[in-house]
């Protein structure tokens, strides 16, 4: 199953995404439509899924708790009542679990070190509180070297940093 536009929408006052608001819609608005080839919803926790890096390049804006948590795949702590009648099965999504901030992006550095081809790049979103940021905050990975780092104000207090880093090493 592939799926897009997860989670609340950005814009003020809006619930529910539009078709207009997904990574196609702005490979369509700048004309590169041709460049895009699929998109991936996937848990970074779980690196088992590729065996060899494969991938040219990994664009996200993980969760990091302003508007979705974040969560990853995972058992909770079962209760008796918690029972699924077999014929549920079919329809059962797997149960989610807390997900710190660090992990998440400590998971995501991890992931793209392995599954990412040598020269490829990664590019997250990443929060920032302004009183205690420094470079050294960003999230980092010894396989991966950072190239740019552009801020985004978003108040007084906070902003959010987009990264570039690539990958120099198996």
């Amino acid at each position: 199953m592939w799926r897009f536009s997860v989670g609340k929408s950005s814009r003020h006052d809006v619930e529910v995404r539009s078709d207009e608001e997904s990574v196609l819609a702005n490979f369509e608005q700048y004309g590169t439509q041709r460049h895009y080839l699929c998109g991936l919803l996937a848990d970074a926790s779980w690196h088992d899924l590729w065996a060899r890096p494969l991938f040219d390049a990994i664009v996200t804006d993980p969760p990091y708790g302003i508007r979705e948590k974040g969560r990853k795949i995972g058992k909770k702590p079962r209760k008796d009542h918690w029972t699924l009648p077999s014929a549920e099965h079919q329809y059962h999504f797997p149960e989610k679990q807390p997900y710190t901030l660090e992990k998440t992006f400590t998971d995501l550095c991890d992931l793209a070190a392995k599954v990412l081809l040598v020269g490829a790049k990664l590019s997250f979103w990443f929060p920032v509180v302004l009183e205690s940021y420094s470079e050294a905050c960003l999230p980092f990975h010894p396989a991966l070297k950072l190239l740019a780092n552009c801020e985004q104000r978003l108040s007084s207090k906070t902003s959010r940093d987009v990264t570039f880093s690539q990958k120099r090493v198996s």
